[in-house]
């Protein structure tokens, strides 16, 4: 089935999926990724090939703030890698929800052309600048959770239990019976995933922990009655977009 493309490559779309108003918000938001990749348990080359596409997404993200129009054989071979590590990087750099990655079609023959990649805001970035400055970086959850991924993540001996239980009483307060429903749903979803060796047991760690990012940071901008609930929505979804990408990844291999 052919893929129905919106979006046609052009300024002005460019101009419309722009994210930043300044060039100083797109780099303070790329430090604050780089900053939780550096955080994340991962493979030394993972790590170095995550920082240096998001390095060169920022870099080529200048004249409409946030969207790079590389296309990816382009990316690949200004930093020689293959196409497939670079797909694969993007892939994993969106399902952290670092950018988005939007299908474009050329305004000659509207076929499929090189998508825009989208570095997405900060989950606080939505505060008004005035208001920000105001609070101070105390109220910022966004560099809080980076200064606690620091200080979790890069003790090696630290459980994921660990982890997961600082991040929560680090920002919500000590409550061990939320810890254990809010545990107990991410428990519920990754079994079944890494069962077997299905899926990486530490990428789903990383969706979780995303997502428990998400759901925490929408506590302090709306009401939720039933955080484990809306924890759990927002996991799954993250997963469910997570299994779909990596199965066409297969489809793709194989092919």
């Amino acid at each position: 089935m052919k893929k129905f493309i919106e979006i046609v490559a052009g300024e002005a779309a460019y101009a419309s999926l722009a994210s930043f108003e300044t060039i100083e918000q797109l780099n303070q938001t790329v430090r604050q990724y780089k900053d939780m990749i550096n955080a994340m348990e991962l493979r030394q080359d993972v790590k170095r090939n995550l920082l240096t596409v998001m390095e060169y997404l920022k870099r080529h993200s200048c004249r409409f703030f946030g969207v790079s129009f590389k296309g990816k054989r382009k990316i690949a071979a200004d930093l020689k890698m293959s196409d497939k590590t670079i797909t694969r990087l993007c892939k994993r750099l969106e399902v952290l929800g670092f950018i988005k990655q939007y299908a474009m079609k050329r305004s000659s023959d509207m076929q499929q052309t090189s998508n825009a990649i989208v570095i997405q805001p900060a989950k606080n970035e939505n505060v008004p600048q005035e208001a920000a400055k105001m609070s101070g970086q105390k109220n910022n959850i966004f560099l809080k959770q980076s200064q606690l991924l620091n200080n979790t993540y890069s003790v090696k001996s630290v459980t994921f239990y660990e982890r997961f239980k600082n991040l929560l009483e680090n920002t919500i307060g000590q409550n061990q019976s939320l810890v254990s429903r809010m545990y107990g749903v991410y428990r519920a979803h990754s079994t079944a995933l890494v069962k077997h060796g299905a899926f990486d047991k530490q990428d789903v760690e990383n969706i979780a922990m995303s997502a428990l990012h998400t759901a925490v940071i929408r506590t302090k901008t709306k009401k939720i009655r039933n955080l484990a609930g809306f924890y759990n929505g927002v996991l799954n979804k993250m997963l469910d977009r997570f299994v779909l990408e990596d199965c066409a990844r297969v489809l793709v291999e194989e092919a």
